[in-house]
């Protein structure tokens, strides 16, 4: 067979058929198909990439990065009456401590933000809002419940308490998730090295 007859034959589109299932947990499939998965987590990642724009915006309403604020937001849901420290903080957050550190030493310039010693650990501090820092967030605060309000209308109670369960449950299955990617990844790297 000629180089333009092959070209030709293999420009032809298969048979249709359906991709191989992404998922195999019974509960994920109906009536043995894997489309409902598929769409779910495909309205799940245009969800999350556009929720990064929201910090960005209230940071944006307040003079600050959006990473600021989500750290300044955080500190100010944690703090309690004595502070959070940096260690607790970055648990909450799902983030490394040496971000937060980063992250809260910019808000300390900016005032938001103070630290002091932790006076149950003397080498650690603890993060509270400034006077400035509770006037920010109270001065964001209608436009950030106008904006949540649309971000999660026809949602009811109880469809939102299930919701925040769901998510729960999805934090931790992701890092599970993540690090079997990495696993599977490092392994398939390993036998081609070898």
């Amino acid at each position: 067979m000629r180089a333009s007859a092959i070209r030709r034959a293999s420009a032809e589109p298969a048979e249709v058929a359906s991709p191989p299932l992404s998922v195999t947990r019974p509960a994920l499939l109906v009536a043995g198909s894997d489309r409902a998965f598929r769409d779910l987590i495909w309205s799940l990642l245009i969800v999350s990439n556009r929720l990064p724009r929201f910090p960005e915006a209230f940071g944006h309403h307040l003079g600050i990065s959006g990473a600021m604020y989500t750290v300044l937001i955080a500190a100010a849901h944690m703090q309690g009456p004595d502070g959070v420290g940096i260690r607790a903080l970055a648990d909450y957050m799902h983030l490394p401590a040496p971000h937060i550190t980063t992250t809260v030493g910019k808000l300390m310039k900016a005032g938001l933000l103070a630290k002091r010693p932790n006076p149950r650990d003397g080498r650690g501090v603890l993060i509270s809002l400034t006077a400035a820092g509770e006037a920010a967030l109270r001065r964001l605060a209608p436009f950030q419940s106008e904006v949540n309000n649309v971000l999660f209308e026809g949602i009811g109670r109880e469809d939102f308490h299930e919701l925040a369960r769901l998510m729960e449950t999805m934090v931790g299955n992701s890092a599970r998730a993540l690090a079997r990617v990495e696993a599977l990844d490092r392994a398939r790297r390993a036998g081609k090295g070898g």
